[in-house]
């Protein structure tokens, strides 16, 4: 039933001037009804952005809310979905006061609304399918939710809203590759698939071409009859509000000034909502004939010479102070670092006489068969004994080299998966409270401070010599820089579908995994391999303090002055380093 019986005309003056609606009793609801009851939302210290707006709807009504931009109309949807906080007034749907709901009992709610939103809050890297599964994850078991694993009943209901949209041959397309329309009915089939008991759509056709609009406009309020569900659905489109909805409902600077049937919104009704004058169309035209002759003299005599533009503004003292200061301390660090161009002259001889002791290059060679030794475990099993090859022969430094690249892999395996804690609570938009999101950056910022040969050094006093002690170093080294990269990852993901997410009524875990992961898993992963590449770099020079890989060579070589030998190290560990640095950069650009 409608708050306020219209007239066929309805001016502003009157609606304002007509009794409030008396209220039902929240009692005698029933437990399919859905009320509004003199719901108010202020943002801080501002104006009111609902004011004391009511409500009834009976079911299975579609009900357009229209009204200009800044009426409060997006804010009324939130606060019937609990996304906004309500500053007085209820909302009821059944005998249940949503307004007083916290923690678990909103959540629950929550799941009884489906919202669309007006922009693309769907997880872009998901499938159309699984985008829409996401609409309602309390359906299936947690853990299978958690892994992306879902039933094919659940899959089968999902598919078919998705064919009651029109988009069921994109299902399994990833959302980033649909156009804009396929993605708003994928939006609106995820939101049918949580099977809500009210529909609430914020400007759903807002960004199509009107044709499109209509057509999606059309098939949402289809599904939304046939299916027997309530909507309130938000619209600038007074024209299609006018021919879908069966009740519109126009807002003004958070008050309702119209709620009636769509036959009795007239043009005199929404010049009056949207404030527009209509001019004298014969006035109109003389001014424009009388002033026409003017216009065209004003246009021919008023020509100046165009500027060229400010004034260039000269340095400030900041500027001058800061770059005389640049060059002040530039030449205390030369003096203090003994600078001196005498000195690169001086021992330019000397280097080049180095140089020519490394030519030409020589390795130590082995030959050995290739396959699986006798007596080899893997985790603590035993593997089968295989050769592959009787015998090949290649350089002994290979092996060292390959001991490198693995202390490499594991230090960043290992310090990727301790650093994704400390990101969880380093990033502003998850960390639970600023003591614990200080704490968490504290102690990054110290793990980067200290360098990674002094990790080793600790590691090896602790642990003895060798690759354990080199994986450990790379480990503990890389927590800081790869947490923090993390943590500003997840800082900069978009927050839509986090919020989409939440709205949903399901966990903070779930909440995150559908919601950040996404988002953040393909730049994170290229961080993570472009920080391998770092840490092979620092894996060849860990061997010089004893925590294992070829740098125990390298240090080997240079202080028995075997040079050449040096120089054949030295390009074994070029070609490698190229290898994975091109194999890396091929992976990012897949990822990304």
């Amino acid at each position: 039933m409608a708050v306020v019986s219209a007239p066929s005309i309805l001016t502003l003056s009157e609606f304002d001037a007509q009794s409030p609606p008396t209220a039902t009793p929240v009692e005698s609801l029933t437990c399919d009804s859905f009320r509004i009851v003199d719901l108010s939302v202020r943002y801080g210290e501002g104006p009111l952005a609902v004011d004391s707006v009511s409500l009834e709807s009976r079911d299975s009504e579609v009900i357009a809310l229209i009204g200009p931009s800044g009426a409060g109309k997006s804010t009324l949807l939130k606060a019937i979905a609990g996304l906004s906080p309500i500053s007085s007034g209820s909302v009821h749907l059944g005998s249940e006061c949503v307004s007083t709901l916290t923690g678990d009992a909103a959540r629950r709610f929550q799941k009884r609304v489906g919202i669309i939103w007006q922009e693309n809050y769907l997880p872009e890297r998901l499938s159309a399918i699984k985008a829409t599964l996401t609409g309602n994850l309390n359906d299936e078991r947690r853990a299978r939710a958690l892994i992306g694993h879902f039933s094919p009943a659940l899959r089968a209901r999902a598919f078919e809203r998705l064919e009651n949209m029109g988009v069921g041959k994109y299902a399994n397309q990833r959302i980033d590759r649909l156009s804009g329309g396929e993605k708003q009915r994928v939006g609106i089939a995820r939101a049918f698939y949580a099977d809500p008991e009210i529909l609430l759509a914020d400007e759903p056709v807002a960004s199509l071409d009107p044709a499109l609009a209509e057509r999606i406009l059309e098939e949402l309020v289809r599904n939304a009859r046939r299916d027997r569900k309530r909507a309130l659905i938000t619209l600038h489109q007074v024209g299609l509000a006018k021919k879908y909805a069966d009740r519109i409902l126009a807002l003004q600077n958070g008050r309702i000034v119209f709620d009636g049937p769509p036959d009795q919104l007239d043009e005199a009704t929404i010049d009056s909502i949207y404030n527009r004058k209509r001019p004298d169309h014969d006035e109109t035209a003389g001014q424009t004939t009388a002033s026409a002759p003017h216009t065209k003299s004003t246009s021919t005599t008023s020509l100046q010479v165009p500027a060229l533009g400010p004034k260039p503004r000269r340095p400030s003292w900041t500027t001058l102070s800061t770059l005389v200061g640049l060059i002040l301390f530039g030449g205390l660090a030369m003096q203090a670092t003994e600078m001196e161009a005498s000195r690169v002259i001086e021992g330019w001889p000397h280097l080049m006489s180095f140089l020519r002791r490394l030519f030409p290059p020589q390795w130590e060679w082995t030959e050995t068969a290739i396959g699986i030794a006798q007596n080899t475990r893997l985790l603590g099993f035993p593997l089968p004994s295989v050769t592959l090859i009787e015998s090949v022969r290649y350089p002994q430094l290979v092996v060292t080299m390959f001991e490198t690249v693995q202390m490499a892999f594991l230090g960043t395996l290992f310090g990727a998966l301790a650093a994704v804690p400390f990101a969880l609570v380093a990033a502003r938009n998850l960390a639970p409270n600023p003591v614990i999101y200080g704490s968490a950056r504290f102690l990054l910022n110290a793990n980067r401070a200290i360098p990674d040969l002094v990790f080793a050094l600790i590691v090896v006093a602790a642990y003895g010599l060798g690759p354990f002690s080199g994986v450990m170093a790379l480990s503990v080294a890389s927590v800081g820089s790869l947490g923090k990269v993390f943590a500003e990852i997840i800082e900069s993901v978009n927050p839509k579908p986090l919020l989409a997410m939440r709205a949903t009524g399901v966990g903070p875990l779930l909440a995150f995994r559908y919601g950040i992961f996404p988002q953040a898993l393909p730049m994170a992963a290229s961080y993570t391999l472009l920080y391998f590449e770092h840490n092979m770099r620092t894996a060849t020079i860990l061997g010089l303090v004893g925590a294992g890989g070829i740098g125990y060579e390298l240090n080997k070589y240079m202080s028995t002055l075997q040079y050449p030998y040096l120089l054949g190290a030295i390009l074994i560990i070029v070609l490698c380093v190229s290898i994975l640095d091109r194999a890396s950069d091929r992976l990012r650009q897949k990822l990304l």
